[in-house]
């Protein structure tokens, strides 16, 4: 079997007809999918997606172009139920270890063929994959040790009946994690042959099917849609294989006839693989039906688990032209928020169960077998059956229909990708909005809490006007909803037309939330909208062009919201929640480019991260501010006009803002960008002054350079300019020279020493962005080892009292990893001084009320504050207890913008009582952001006994799977007894854990929770060692960075504990009583 890490493109889906079919007694779905296909040059076989079914049976595969008379037809034979003869010869005997018995292995394949004379005669069968679970297992060798006409009764979600008698020709392997079972089943000579079922040339010969119309490009023929899909449709003659997850002995099986041992198959083949074959008998006239020229014979359907494909080839070739495949398949609505799965719903106090979907980047595969890469884009026809008629049912299009059986057919979609497909079931309310154009726009929540989504349809509303304008096209779909998932894995998903959503990134409470939510909210709708223009109107060709969607939803995000309320100051946001960060994980050597090389399925999620969403944002916003806005929106116009409904790559981008732009220098964009997205790294700005000159000079890294937009002002005279590799003389400055105006080119300055001393007197002149960035690029080139912690010191002692919120962001990142450095070191209590001069000064500026107007500089406050009560400042933490006994006897609330940072303190001393209060809040809350506040709350204890007792809490149902590496972060995070505690916590549940978060942001915050906390060589081989033992393929390249991280930390605590504790011991600041809480 080849390797199939990315499907071939000679086969290409036109349309899919799709027809879903949840079951909530069971928690299971079944379902029918129609996909009509062009294959583009001759082709032996098709290969597409499927992953986690239990059942999947390929019904039929046809030609869509009449008369093809080169090729075999495909046969229906008779039905197994009257006595059918066993075709004893076609028997190989695969056992667990390996050997094989009767049986001769076709080497050129590497598969085991059965050994049957009777091949060389034509028959036919259906041919089935079944994947069962263990109980299914047990259930058909009891059928088949004793054959009854009576079966037990079941739902036909939860499996298709298997034949009622059992065969004699049975191959049973156990492999891996799969037991594979196969039959071959001939027609009885004697079975009337009226008996005979027929497959229907337009496939809708199952019981209980209707006929609709599937016209995908260039067919002229029907497809079917059923309106159920009845179990009993299994019981005709097929070829079976039943598969069980669990991996479970076999120990015995009976058939009828001939019971042949079971031996092990010494196969070396790496992939659990099965293969089924089967033809009819040409000679047996009465058993067969009438033939159809359209219908192909299929010789084999092969399951290739580990690379989640499954390969359908025909008996003869297929010549290019239009074909359709049918199959069948069901699965199981799980707590995976993967795929299709199940959301729980608190409908007037009872938990009900509903439906959702999240498909990027390989989830569309667990729902229906597809083509599952972004480069393909289809159409598609979606029916959804409502389970309860009081359950909303959604998906991309608008309902067109719903007749007597609550079956739901939606509108047809444009050209889209598998992973933007999304069906949505639950019990919701909503409020929506049509605007000037007609475009309905409609937010979902659950019952009775519309009013926390009011802010979101303002913004959904406002965002499409904005992107219409800007993108030169308006939104191209009749609709557009927004749902609040009460189950959902990431923050947000772009699906076309069916935005969806966690809770707390879409619901904010006009009167109890924050500033702080309310612009998260703002930030995650605007990006949902972006990708309905960047990412779904143009996807991208592959998952290594990951950036190009999410970078710039990223990025223009906060050009929206700038625009929409720009009072929020978003862009000092972007400074420190993008920029900063995409510059701190890429200074790794274990980071990557942007563009990054995908191969597997297992290594798409680990690119989902700052380097293709930050660093992404960053370099579209050097690039901005480099050819200006008028360019920008006139070149993005063009990009989208031409590759509207297609896919598109990184170079298709830069050509086009080429054919807009005429740049200076004879620069072009591809030239200048190239580097940026295709090197990891970036540059550092030198900025050093000779003969009273200054002059600017980029520092290689690693071989690498880049040409570097970039602005600089000398004494209030601009300059923009792109940096080469070459010196760049600025000229004469008395004053400072500020280099990487507005922090927006992605680099790194250094200033030589001597220009930082005229910070002294002109550091409070510059801009809040630009004092911040000094302050981060300086303590990054510490950090490095590039420069002396002494000058970061002197430098840090500028900003106090500093009180806009960008700069002492910055400044409280800076003092965590001063502190990381000396923690548990003599050099302590003087960092605790430092700390405690250079915050008090700041709150005793800002207080601890509220003032109107203030904007972001209540984040100041609240950050003040919770860093003092972390570092054990006596004052801080006695009025944050004042403040928390009013509330609790019910005197006086805490402000909402101060909730957060009174409660973490209160915890961080507490005992039994205030976990008690807490834990009742959050099992009260009536919000999920005030459920997520709690669990932070509850994560900030310091005391042994209880930061267990709430690690164990979370594993139970009360805390989401979606929230609990929250809690789990901030027990490592706050205190050091806390990190080991975590770390015990971790390594016990290991499995359970890794059981639940197989990939994704989830499992790349869960890892760096548990391990950054740690700071010395002994933690680094500590962690090393027990990922080496115990292996997350789904974040090994996140490990990685961890390590590093963990590794440059210790190396700098012991290079520099002597010099900062005589810098602290000579320190001279503000004496204060602390609580010996260190951390």
């Amino acid at each position: 079997m080849g390797q199939y890490d990315r499907l071939p493109d000679t086969v290409v889906p036109e349309h899919y007809t799709l027809y879903l079919e949840p079951e909530f007694i069971n928690c299971t779905f079944k379902g029918k999918v129609s996909i009509e296909v062009s294959v583009l040059s001759t082709a032996q076989q098709i290969v597409l997606n499927g992953n986690k079914f239990s059942h999947v049976s390929l019904k039929e595969l046809r030609s869509l172009q009449p008369n093809l008379k080169s090729q075999k037809r495909r046969r229906t034979s008779a039905s197994p139920e009257s006595g059918a003869k066993r075709n004893k010869a076609c028997l190989d005997v695969i056992n667990s270890d390996g050997s094989a018995d009767e049986g001769e292995e076709n080497e050129s394949r590497g598969e085991l063929v059965p050994d049957c004379d009777s091949r060389k005669e034509e028959k036919s069968s259906e041919l089935t994959l079944e994947l069962q679970n263990e109980a299914d297992q047990r259930d058909r060798k009891a059928s088949d040790a004793e054959p009854s006409n009576s079966q037990p009764e079941q739902s036909d979600c939860e499996k298709p009946k298997s034949p009622q008698r059992a065969n004699d020709n049975v191959i049973v392997e156990k492999k891996g994690l799969f037991l594979l079972r196969s039959e071959w089943v001939e027609p009885d000579e004697e079975e009337d042959s009226n008996q005979a079922e027929e497959i229907p040339s337009d496939g809708s010969g199952d019981e209980g099917t209707e006929e609709i119309p599937s016209d995908g490009s260039g067919s002229g023929d029907e497809a079917t849609q059923p309106e159920t899909i009845s179990s009993d449709d299994e019981e005709e003659n097929t070829n079976l294989i039943v598969s069980s997850d669990e991996g479970e002995d076999i120990t015995k099986v009976d058939d009828d006839d001939d019971a042949d041992d079971i031996d092990n198959d010494n196969s070396d083949d790496d992939c659990d693989v099965m293969q089924v074959d089967g033809a009819d008998d040409k000679d047996e006239k009465e058993d067969r039906v009438e033939e159809d020229d359209d219908v192909l014979e299929v010789e084999s359907v092969d399951f290739v688990r580990d690379q989640e494909i499954i390969v359908i080839k025909p008996r003869n070739e297929m010549v290019p032209g239009k074909y359709c495949l049918t199959l069948e398949f069901a699965g199981k609505l799980d707590d995976s928020l993967r795929g299709f799965y199940r959301t729980k719903h608190n409908v007037l106090g009872e938990e009900k169960w509903g439906a959702a979907c999240h498909f990027e980047a390989t989830g569309a595969r667990k729902c229906f077998p597809c083509f599952d890469q972004p480069e393909f884009r289809s159409t598609f026809d979606v029916s959804v059956k409502r389970p309860d008629p009081a359950m909303e049912v959604l998906s991309n299009m608008p309902c067109k229909e719903e007749d007597e059986e609550g079956i739901c057919r939606f509108e047809r979609t444009p050209r889209l990708p598998t992973y933007l497909v999304c069906v949505i079931l639950g019990y919701y309310d909503s409020i929506s909005r049509r605007l000037e154009d007609g475009t309905r726009i409609s937010v979902f929540t659950q019952i009775s809490q519309t009013i926390q989504v009011e802010f979101a349809l303002e913004v959904a509303t406002n965002a499409l006007r904005f992107y219409k304008d800007f993108f030169g096209q308006g939104y191209t779909l009749p609709k557009m909803d927004l749902v609040a998932v009460p189950d959902f894995y990431i923050g947000a998903m772009e699906n076309w037309g069916l935005l969806t959503f966690r809770e707390t990134a879409l619901m904010y409470h006009p009167t109890a939330s924050t500033l702080l939510r309310q612009q998260y909210v703002a930030i995650l709708v605007c990006h949902e909208i972006a990708h309905q223009w960047f990412g779904n109107l143009v996807s991208i060709a592959w998952w290594d062009q990951l950036w190009l969607k999410e970078g710039f939803a990223t990025w223009i995000s906060f050009l929206a919201v700038n625009h929409l309320y720009p009072h929020f100051d978003i862009w000092s946001d972007f400074l420190t929640s993008e920029r900063l960060r995409a510059l701190v994980l890429d200074s790794f050597d274990s980071s990557h480019p942007i563009q990054v090389t995908v191969n597997h399925p297992g290594q798409i999620d680990e690119v989902f991260d700052e380097i293709s969403y930050n660093k992404g944002a960053s370099i579209i916003n050097m690039l901005f501010h480099w050819i200006g806005e008028e360019n920008f929106k006139h070149g993005l116009n063009r990009y989208l006009s031409e590759h509207q409904n297609k896919s598109a790559e990184t170079s298709d981008l830069w050509m086009d803002l080429d054919r807009i732009c005429n740049l200076p220098d004879n620069a072009d964009i591809n030239s200048v960008m190239n580097d940026w997205t295709t090197q990891k790294g970036y540059p550092t700005i030198k900025v050093y002054t000779e003969e009273e000159n200054v002059f600017i000079l980029q520092e290689p890294r690693e071989n690498a350079s880049w040409k570097v937009p970039i602005e600089v002002i000398l004494d209030g005279s601009r300059r923009k300019l792109l940096l080469l590799d070459e010196p760049v003389k600025l000229g004469f400055c008395k004053g400072f020279p500020l280099v990487n105006v507005g922090q927006t080119s992605f680099c790194r300055v250094q200033y030589q020493s001597n220009l930082l001393d005229r910070l002294q007197t002109t550091l409070h002149q510059l801009d809040s962005r630009d004092r911040a960035g000094i302050l981060f690029d300086l303590s990054t080139a510490v950090t490095g080892g590039t420069e002396k912690f002494e000058n970061l010191l002197d430098l840090l002692n500028l900003y106090a009292g500093e009180t806009e919120w960008v700069v002492v962001d910055n400044m409280l990142e800076v003092l965590h990893k001063l502190g990381d450095v000396v923690e548990g070191t003599p050099a302590w209590t003087g960092f605790l001084r430092m700390s405690y001069r250079l915050l008090e000064s700041s709150l005793l500026q800002l207080g601890w009320k509220s003032r109107d107007g203030e904007g972001s500089s209540m984040f100041s406050r609240s950050a003040i504050i919770e860093r003092l009560g972390r570092l054990g400042h006596t004052e801080t933490g006695g009025e944050a207890d004042r403040l928390w006994r009013r509330d609790e006897r019910g005197l006086e609330e805490v402000s909402k913008d101060l909730r957060a940072a009174v409660y973490r303190t209160v915890a961080r001393n507490g005992g039994e009582r205030e976990k008690e209060f807490f834990l009742q809040r959050f099992r009260t809350a009536d919000r999920a952001e005030e459920r997520r506040l709690m669990l932070t709350v509850l994560s900030a204890f310091t005391k042994e006994s209880i930061m267990k007792e709430l690690l164990d809490w979370c594993l139970t149902d009360e805390v989401k799977l979606q929230d609990r590496v929250f809690l789990i972060a901030g027990v490592a995070a706050s205190c050091p007894a806390g990190r080991e505690v975590t770390w015990t916590f971790f390594k016990d549940n290991f499995t359970t854990l890794k059981q639940q978060y197989t990939s994704g942001s989830l499992l790349v915050r869960l890892i760096k929770g548990v391990t950054l906390r740690f700071n010395s060589l002994e933690h680094v081989n500590m962690i090393k060692s027990f990922f080496q033992n115990n292996d997350l393929p789904g974040a090994r390249r996140t490990i990685e960075q961890c390590l590093e991280d963990v590794g440059v930390l210790a190396k700098r605590r012991e290079e520099n504990k002597d010099n900062l504790l005589q810098f602290f011991s000579q320190y001279k600041g503000m004496e204060q009583k602390q609580v010996d809480v260190r951390g």
